[in-house]
């Protein structure tokens, strides 16, 4: 019994030792790993088409021992793939540099409006000229200019792709004759410019409606509003500068002079200027200001205000001065006075609306349109040459409209109207510059300024427009 029971005791034994003999130890898995950079960087990384979600520099880990197709994706460039093999001892490195593949650069084509115009590229000039076809450009986002002298630019905003040919056309403004500073290409707001003026520092003030006052030197403008100068918010009706750097403006709150960053306000409290407050300033060699009010002429010079005794009470449309000349315009008659302010003598019995003097002391006097009860045109605006008593009428020769400006340039005479511009020679029209033909699609409002050569007119929704008069007679 003793032996049987042995027997079976060293047989369980044996089975339990063959059962844990069958088990195999558990195997670690091996980490096979690669790393990957790009030139450009920030490349996602594709690894047989699927998104890791990870960008370039970086490692890719947890790969098997097999041969992977790697994949990066730039934005703007094509795709490009290469076969890797990761490993787990030494982690073997993969560089894709795109610009080492002919296709991964794009092309832009680009012509212009204008012949031979240098083409920058985010600025910097590429070397050539308009038109050109631009090779292995780097796939992005440019702004392309076109520039050229005495011409504005326009910049325009493209993208290139890989592989692919960007077409664009570079438009410039000729401005060898004008330039309209507005809210196309400078930032001056779409609203109508009441007024423009010069000071002595060659800046171009211009008034805006309801925006604000800039300064103009050139491609550099800067804007004012009632942050940079207190007396603003106001309308400026007229811009005059003095001889001692001084800017007069002729506003809604009434004549402001402007000097070194301070300003004055000159109302009905503390001059003798009427609560109607004048849209319009002259300012003589002697730094006399003659203002017309809608209560007669005023003047002022180094805190003095007087006013002309005969016109006292009188509404003035203009004035002009010329050493010991003076010409008042009421709304329907004009008078010259010579040295006597007490004397004047009627010259026209309409009122004119400008009024200037050339260097020999003979006037040119801008008057409306003669209308009928029912508003139909009798006659044109006109300019009336008077000298040594003697007084002769050019007819504005553009469609009916009123004349905003007149200014003398030696012998020339530049009117502008709500149409156009034209130049007047020994009182004939030589130049004739209309909006449907040969001018800017502008119409000009009531102010006009001649600076140097420079003529600068206000218009009423596209900013200001600088001439350059030499170039247009």
């Amino acid at each position: 019994m003793k032996s049987l029971l042995m027997l079976v005791f060293i047989i369980f034994l044996m089975s339990c030792s063959k059962e844990l003999s069958v088990s195999e130890p558990m195997k670690v898995p091996v980490n096979y790993k690669l790393s990957i950079t790009s030139n450009p960087t920030n490349a996602l990384i594709f690894i047989n088409d699927k998104n890791y979600g990870q960008r370039t520099p970086d490692t890719i880990e947890f790969l098997d021992d097999s041969l992977y197709t790697l994949r990066l994706r730039l934005p703007y460039y094509n795709d490009l793939s290469i076969k890797v093999k990761p490993d787990s001892d030494k982690i073997p490195n993969y560089t894709i540099d795109f610009f080492s593949y002919p296709e991964s650069f794009g092309k832009i084509y680009c012509t212009s409006n204008v012949e031979n115009a240098e083409v920058f590229l985010n600025d910097s000039s590429t070397g050539f000229n308009a038109p050109v076809l631009l090779e292995r450009v780097i796939p992005g986002k440019y702004t392309i200019t076109a520039k050229k002298a005495e011409h504005v630019s326009i910049s325009n905003e493209i993208t290139v792709y890989s592989s692919k040919k960007t077409r664009i056309r570079c438009n410039l403004i000729d401005t060898s004759k004008w330039v309209v500073y507005g809210y196309k290409f400078y930032p001056i707001e779409r609203a109508k410019a009441l007024s423009v003026g010069k000071d002595s520092d060659n800046n171009i003030w211009a008034y805006f409606k309801n925006i604000g006052l800039y300064k103009i030197k050139r491609n550099k403008i800067t804007f004012y509003d009632d942050t940079k100068l207190n007396f603003l918010p106001c309308d400026i009706y007229d811009i005059k500068s003095d001889r001692v750097n001084g800017v007069w403006f002729a506003t809604s709150k009434g004549i402001i002079h402007y000097y070194d960053n301070t300003y004055k306000i000159f109302n009905e409290t503390n001059s003798l200027l009427p609560n109607t407050y004048p849209v319009k300033i002259e300012i003589d060699e002697n730094n006399t200001l003659y203002i017309p009010t809608s209560k007669g002429v005023l003047i002022y010079k180094n805190g003095v205000w007087k006013d002309i005794p005969i016109f006292k009470d009188i509404y003035i449309r203009s004035i002009a001065k010329f050493q010991n000349k003076i010409v008042v315009s009421t709304s329907d008659a004009t008078f010259l006075s010579v040295g006597d302010l007490n004397s004047f003598l009627l010259i026209n019995n309409r009122g004119a609306t400008h009024v200037r003097f050339d260097q020999n002391g003979s006037m040119y006097m801008a008057f409306p349109m003669i209308l009928s009860p029912t508003g139909n045109v009798i006659e044109k605006a006109s300019i009336v040459h008077y000298s040594n008593g003697n007084s002769v009428k050019v007819i504005q020769p553009n469609v009916a409209s009123e004349i905003t400006g007149l200014n003398i340039f030696g012998e020339n005479v530049c009117v502008s109207t709500t149409s156009g511009l034209f130049i007047l020679k020994n009182n004939s029209v030589v130049k004739n510059y209309d909006i449907t033909t040969n001018f800017p699609s502008i119409e000009l409002s009531d102010a006009q300024k001649l600076y140097d050569n420079e003529l600068w007119l206000s218009t009423y929704d596209k900013g200001v427009l600088r001439v350059k008069v030499d170039k247009i007679l």
